[in-house]
């Protein structure tokens, strides 16, 4: 395969990519704004990271590849619906750990049903279960060739499998 070629292909991977990522995050945040959840499907994603572990802010620009400066008004709203509360570390007065309130985790039991998206389900159920193991192997390989999706991938995966381990104990012993 020569260069044009490779660049071509790379670039209507990309585009593919892009265009169904901003699908998938339009259809959660409209399930998310059915189902009652006020916050934006990103501020979920905080919050729920945030009910595992007390980040900071730059902990957790760090685990979601954002600037802090991005992450700040975020959590400042968040700070203000009273979902998380900004708390001090005893061991490190300048440690500034977030902590999710009984609101913020009343959110997150809502959120859960919401995150599902009954288009995706379908698309990978159309797909069949070959097809889309495969395709996610192939994702999963791709991000380990691009250093950033490579870590941001393997925090997801923490992620997941912590999220799935809470969720359903049971799996650990009757892996799918």
């Amino acid at each position: 395969m020569n260069n044009d070629s490779i660049t071509a292909l790379t670039a209507e991977i990309r585009i593919m990519i892009m265009l169904l990522s901003k699908s998938l995050v339009r259809m959660t945040q409209d399930n998310l704004r059915e189902k009652g959840v006020s916050i934006s499907m990103m501020q979920v994603g905080l919050v729920r990271a945030i009910s595992r572990h007390n980040f900071t802010i730059s902990e957790l620009s760090k685990l979601f590849v954002l600037d802090p400066s991005t992450l700040v008004p975020l959590v400042d709203d968040l700070e203000r619906k009273g979902l998380i509360t900004r708390t001090k570390d005893p061991n490190d007065r300048r440690r500034t750990p977030l902590v999710v309130t009984p609101a913020g985790s009343d959110l997150l039991r809502e959120a859960d049903v919401a995150h599902e998206t009954p288009e995706m389900l379908t698309a990978i159920e159309s797909m069949g279960v070959d097809q889309a193991r495969r395709l996610a192997g192939l994702l999963g390989e791709l991000m380990q060739h691009i250093p950033e999706a490579h870590e941001a991938m393997c925090a997801a995966h923490e992620h997941l499998r912590t999220s799935l381990s809470t969720q359903n104990p049971s799996s650990e012993n009757n892996p799918s």
